[in-house]
């Protein structure tokens, strides 16, 4: 027998096997933990009956894939029709046989989801006397899974409850209450009625490979859960772990007396944020301080990475772990040691949490600390998200310590556009250290990477529209300068000979805060138009020239700056080049996995649209909310839905290529990828670092390296080359810091003295450089360990790609 059929046939067999593993899992489920009325809790038992289920789970997502190569391999060894049929049979009859066995285990974890999810049947009298309420009330179900469900009957015309959300008062655990109301005779039979909804509910779950992922997940905490406690593994206590050289030094800076165990960390995505945070909590546990901790975080996604981290790595007790936000459950602070929340939610409770927790420890005569963990700081800064930290001005300062309340912020970018982060640091403290992508590099935190910058050349009629464009840009700086120096204007908060950066980033602040004036001159331009046709542009400018209120004009000419700037963005960002190599650079990488980043939806529709004709819709998937005009056929809940099962298409492998705008850039939990394509940016470096830590962060199974390739398009009248500066600075100052016979020397030098520094030859694997916020010094530690060659910069001004 050849090798090739050897192959095919092993391939065969391991499928047959993992369908039997899945019958076993099946059985066990349904068995919930116990054998002959006995409990299943020895540990030995625990630990294999997990690997078995984390073999079905394996199974359950790639099964399908699994199936396409073993059709794949019969084509390519067998040349006789005869044996292509045999064997194309036997595999059919075997991908039945594996997906009846998945259909039981699926609904074997449903009946135990549901078990935890519904309460009892309620039944209640109404004032009337004639009829009772009776119904369901649930917890744990994405609200957006009701919802659908609901829609779902009402276009059936099938029976439907009424729903609605349970305050406080009501319920502490439950969400949502699913009634109807009844006569007595009919109570039987309504109360049958919801149940067959609830049924709906989780059936509509089950066809959504996320929410299925889901409850496959929470099913694989509760074995570890067992697991740990049977165990009798501490609770916040890690096992086998080691804290980087980073997360040492910023425990100790933040530990020190001046920073009050506050304080913000800007730390390149994937180099273990969440794992520091735990780290500092564990080291003041271990103090014998009794501490609640409260968790935040933007998006449903990051809420379940944390839950995750807390049972598997810090060995919490599901018990003592609430959820709020996301349709889980309700939780009374005292009952648990950590609160996870969804900003959303914490907008409209924490701070009344965080006094009330405070006067219990007042009447009760305890001292519990709070402390915060704040993921992704940086989203906070918003006047709504600033309302979750108005309870932490309560907290009082505890005499022995001196400590009022901890806090961590984390994030790789904490430093906003607008600037007000200043207002977060107020509440969770400044940052007191830094961890770049670099020195995450040097230490092996995140895979070696290639940045390739492509140059997107434009066509002859796009070159002139920006020349147009460009003079049009150039007119109105030069108007505005004029005008500052002539006119006496609050509008901006410099005046004199302004340079162009300055003049365009008042434009949009002016345009941002005036917008009544703007639709005032518009409504006014309409009207010139159609009297005056082609002259409407001169008369405008008559009339603004005539107004006793000068702003008018500046802010007229602002509004007309910021549109041409836009319209010189656009027209680069959507060239005719910049498509053609998006799809050259998808196709070369085909069978790799690809994230495509895109700023504007139109455009990453097209992308995505013309990637479906050619790969077809299961390869090519798209993550990104909905434009007004794709409102027309698609809700934002069936596009939430779609983005779910992408994200867990690509995750397992089924698809290649995921087309997103600004969704991927924080707040997911995105999957590996060997590929990042940024097809269109912004100038900024936030978004930049943001998107490189996507794709850079270590492959999960952390076996192999991954070494990805990141592709960014420019062109050179909107974009630099990819974080030019960012990397091109350090990189001088590492190559030349040292000279060749300085190794064991560590030098520490003020920024001033830089110039001393590159006077000197090294190299740059001889040095890191640890940058310490609010120490106005660097540090260079040369190590030759740490290979900065580990990443390499291309730029390819050609159309060869």
């Amino acid at each position: 027998m050849e090798k090739p059929e050897q192959q095919m046939l092993q391939e065969y067999n391991n499928i047959e096997k993992d369908i039997e593993n899945v019958q076993k899992v099946s059985e066990y489920v349904s068995l919930n933990f116990e054998l002959y009325g006995e409990p299943i809790d020895d540990i030995e038992t625990l630990q294999e009956y997990r690997e078995r289920f984390k073999k079905a789970r394996d199974f359950r997502n790639k099964y399908e894939i699994g199936f396409n190569k073993l059709n794949k391999s019969i084509k390519e060894i067998y040349s006789n029709w005869d044996d292509i049929a045999l064997w194309s049979d036997k595999v059919l009859r075997l991908k039945e046989q594996a997906r009846k066995e998945l259909c039981n285990l699926d609904n074997a974890l449903v009946q135990w989801y549901k078990k935890g999810s519904i309460s009892s049947l309620v039944e209640k009298d109404d004032l009337d006397g004639l009829t009772v309420t009776l119904g369901y009330k649930v917890k744990d179900i994405p609200p957006e899974i009701i919802y659908e469900t609901l829609e779902k009957c009402k276009e059936e015309q099938a029976f439907l409850p009424n729903m609605r959300e349970l305050t406080d008062e009501e319920d502490m655990e439950y969400c949502y209450f699913l009634y109807c109301f009844a006569l007595a005779e009919e109570k039987e039979q309504k109360a049958i009625e919801i149940q067959g909804f609830i049924d709906k509910i989780f059936d509509n779950m089950l066809e959504h490979g996320y929410f299925r992922n889901y409850i496959y997940g929470e099913y694989n905490l509760e074995l570890v859960d067992k697991e740990n406690k049977k165990s009798g593994k501490k609770q916040c206590s890690f096992q086998n772990f080691n804290p980087r050289q980073w997360q040492i030094e910023a425990y100790e800076l933040w530990n020190q007396k001046n920073q009050a165990h506050h304080g913000t960390f800007s730390v390149a995505t994937g180099a273990g944020k969440t794992l520091f945070a735990l780290y500092c909590l564990q080291q003041e546990l271990e103090k014998d301080n009794d501490i609640l901790t409260i968790i935040i975080t933007p998006t449903k996604a990051i809420m379940q990475n944390w839950y995750e981290s807390l049972i598997e790595k810090f060995h919490v007790h599901k018990e003592a772990i609430g959820r709020r936000g996301g349709g889980h459950g309700k939780c009374l602070w005292n009952t648990k040691k950590f609160i996870i929340y969804i900003s959303n939610t914490a907008q409209k409770e924490l701070a009344d949490y965080t006094v009330a927790f405070e006067k219990m420890n007042e009447l009760k005569n305890r001292d519990i600390y709070q402390f915060y963990i704040c993921d992704e700081c940086h989203r906070y800064a918003t006047e709504n998200n600033l309302k979750m930290f108005d309870g932490l001005k309560y907290l009082k300062t505890k005499q022995e310590d001196d400590i009022d309340y901890y806090s961590v912020g984390l994030s790789a970018t904490p430093e906003r556009g607008d600037g007000r982060e200043v207002y977060f640091y107020r509440a969770i403290g400044d940052v007191i250290y830094k961890y770049n992508i670099l020195e995450a590099l040097a230490d092996n935190a995140v895979s070696s990477f290639t940045i390739k910058n492509v140059y997107c050349k434009l066509t002859k009629k796009e070159r002139k529209i920006l020349k147009e464009l460009n003079q049009k840009i150039f007119s109105l700086i030069k108007q505005l300068n004029a005008l500052t120096k002539t006119v006496k204007t609050k509008l901006f908060t410099n005046t004199g000979n302004l340079d162009t950066e300055t003049i365009i980033r008042e434009a949009y602040i002016i345009i941002a805060s005036n917008k009544k004036v703007i639709d005032k001159i518009n409504t006014k331009k309409e009207g010139f138009k159609k009297k005056h046709g082609k002259f409407a542009e001169g008369a405008l400018n008559d009339w603004l020239n005539k107004q006793q209120n000068s702003d008018m004009k500046i802010i007229y000419l602002c509004n007309a700056l910021v549109s041409g700037i836009n319209k010189r963005k656009l027209l680069i960002m959507n060239s005719h080049h910049r498509n053609k190599k998006c799809l050259k650079l998808v196709r070369k990488n085909i069978n790799k996995k690809i994230i495509i980043f895109s700023e504007f939806i139109e455009s990453a529709e097209a992308i995505y649209e013309e990637l479906v004709l050619q790969y077809g819709g299961k390869k090519i998937r798209r993550y990104y909310s909905l434009n007004p005009k794709q409102r027309q056929n698609q809700t934002e809940a069936q596009r939430e839905k779609e983005n779910m099962e992408a994200l867990t298409s690509f995750k397992n492998g089924e698809a290649n290529v995921i087309v997103t705008v600004k969704a991927f850039d924080e707040g997911v939990d995105v999957p590996d990828a060997d590929v990042g394509i940024i097809y269109q940016s912004t100038k900024g470096t936030r978004q930049a670092i943001q998107r490189l830590g996507r794709v850079v962060r270590k492959a999960q199974d952390g076996d192999e390296e991954k070494n990805p390739m990141l592709y960014y398009l420019y062109h050179p009248e909107y974009q630099a080359e990819f974080l030019k500066g960012y990397f091109e600075n350090p990189y001088k100052l590492y190559r030349n810091a040292f000279d060749d016979d300085s190794e064991d020397d560590v030098v520490n030098n003020t920024t001033e003295d830089n110039e001393e520094l590159i006077k000197g030859r090294g190299s740059y694997e001889q040095a890191v450089c640890k940058y310490k916020a609010g120490l106005d010094k660097i540090v260079f530690i040369p190590k030759n360990k740490y290979d900065f060659s580990k990443y390499d910069i291309k730029n390819d001004n050609n159309d060869t790609i």
